[in-house]
């Protein structure tokens, strides 16, 4: 199951054409795109997935919150950089905690 984080970050390609994208990653498509997801282990922040990915596929399965997506991988790269700058911003610090804080996880 696939949960859409209401704070959803999106690089200006994704934004352009959100649709798009959410069906790449809803229905498997073998052109992806990367998802940044609040990470299952709770001693974990983050991560980044390919979307096309067996593993990405099973996480989906066990229930995954998405909090960005990205069309490449330096995009998702980027959108890390500006989640933790808004967390940083909200929270006042940048930790496991803060960032699942942030997401209401």
């Amino acid at each position: 199951m696939i949960c859409w984080d209401d704070k959803l970050y999106m690089d200006d390609k994704v934004e352009k054409n959100f649709a798009k994208y959410q069906k790449r990653i809803v229905n498997k498509s073998h052109l992806g795109c990367f998802c940044i997801v609040v990470a299952d282990n709770p001693e974990n922040s983050l991560e980044i997935y390919a979307s096309r990915t067996p593993w990405f596929r099973y996480q989906i399965s066990k229930g995954v919150r998405i909090v960005g997506v990205a069309a490449s991988y330096d995009r998702a790269l980027d959108l890390l950089v500006k989640i933790i700058e808004d967390v940083r911003k909200d929270r006042g610090k940048v930790d496991t905690a803060a960032i699942r804080k942030f997401f209401g996880v």
